[in-house]
């Protein structure tokens, strides 16, 4: 069975969201450019004779241009900075393909790849699996029970499938790339869905989640209440 036959009508999670912030952000540098702006057309209006303030700032307006000049350029800097250590999280697909894993025929292959600048260390991994035909959800944490689930159907991780299982504390480098799925065609075509929900964190300590499809699928459905 060609999974890609109707490639239409597979879904996708969409781009990993960024759920913790840095205080590398520029926000607070944000902040002051945008009060400097506003303290600068200030002193310009009062220069004019526009306006009168009715007290005078600290710092004469050549050095609140200096200042503002400077806020900029610095948040050019933390804004390149930031994204040279950001990870980029993406996956794809590839049908009968060598297997990287040991198989000795063509098999399924799901691939994850770092496509951005910087390291991700995985901060958190679960699991859901449902197989078709059954009603029960293997929705965890641990692996095993993944394997356990597969073993109940008569699919044996290393002669049906093979899966690579990221464990917390792994490094994803800058643009490595990893199988971590791979499956003969007997078991794909009976797996409804095999999701996987991955949070990365960069060496600045900002925590990036990633929805991951290792079989594709319609729709988002083995997250409970998580929309694509």
């Amino acid at each position: 069975m060609n999974i890609f036959k109707r490639k239409d009508i597979y879904g996708h999670p969409g781009p990993q969201k960024e759920l913790l912030i840095s205080i590398f952000k520029p926000t607070l540098i944000l902040a002051l450019i945008i009060l400097f702006i506003v303290i600068v057309f200030l002193q310009v209006l009062e220069t004019s004779g526009l306006i009168v303030l009715p007290m005078a700032f600290p710092i004469n307006m050549e050095r609140s241009i200096i200042i503002l000049i400077s806020l900029v350029a610095l948040s050019f800097t933390v804004r390149h900075f930031s994204l040279s250590v950001t990870p980029l999280m993406n996956y794809e697909y590839r049908n009968n393909v060598i297997s990287d894993m040991g198989f000795s025929g063509k098999v399924f292959q799901t691939r994850v790849k770092n496509s951005g600048n910087g390291i991700g260390v995985i901060s958190h991994i679960s699991y859901s699996l449902k197989i078709n035909g059954d009603n029960n959800i293997v929705c965890t944490c641990d692996p095993n029970e993944i394997i356990k689930k597969f073993n109940n159907f008569g699919f044996v991780k290393g002669l049906n499938y093979e899966i690579f299982f990221m464990s917390k504390g792994y490094a994803f480098s800058s643009k490595e790339e990893k199988a971590i799925f791979e499956g003969a065609p007997e078991i794909i075509v009976n797996i409804e869905y095999l999701d996987l929900k991955v949070r990365v964190k960069s060496v600045l300590g900002n925590e990036f989640e990633k929805y991951i499809y290792a079989i594709p699928h319609d729709k988002f459905k083995s997250f409970p209440g998580v929309s694509a």
